[in-house]
């Protein structure tokens, strides 16, 4: 069969998972891609930036904000291994009492009843992020700022 590929590509070990993928990609495209400065897709528009931002001021002042999403895609029985939404709850008010901050549950369409679960499983301040398109959840997401934190539990 003509379109199937049985070419293999030897694993690199030394590279990280994006540079064996793009490398990956050259080799069965059979084009030399530029794998040293891999460029991240623009997954919103500045307008989606301003109305995330308004969006989480509105829900609170506090800046430290600890992003939850505790769904996972209920095609393929990928919701058979999302955790409870208590164990989320738990994690997620270890995470906001360590670092001072408040958590905010994403969620997605269908997705209501298990963000009010983990909310309800908590101690600590806690915000439903709102319904929204995919861009504007990306740039919610993205406007949490990521912070290293060692947590003993």
């Amino acid at each position: 069969m003509p379109w199937l590929c049985n070419r293999k590509l030897a694993v690199d070990e030394t590279l990280h998972d994006v540079h064996q993928n793009l490398a990956l990609i050259g080799f069965y495209l059979q084009k030399d891609i530029d794998r040293t400065t891999p460029e991240f897709p623009v997954l919103f528009s500045e307008e989606d930036k301003l109305w995330a931002k308004r969006e989480l001021t509105a829900l609170s002042p506090n800046g430290v904000r600890i992003g939850i999403h505790p769904g996972s895609s209920a095609e393929h029985g990928m919701d058979a291994k999302r955790w409870s939404p208590s164990k989320f709850g738990q994690l997620a008010d270890l995470v906001c009492q360590a670092l001072k901050g408040e958590a905010y549950i994403f969620g997605g369409p269908g997705e209501g009843d298990l963000q009010h679960g983990v909310a309800s499983a908590m101690k600590t301040k806690v915000h439903l992020a709102p319904a929204a398109s995919l861009p504007r959840t990306a740039a919610m997401l993205f406007s949490v700022p990521c912070v290293s934190a060692t947590i003993q539990v």
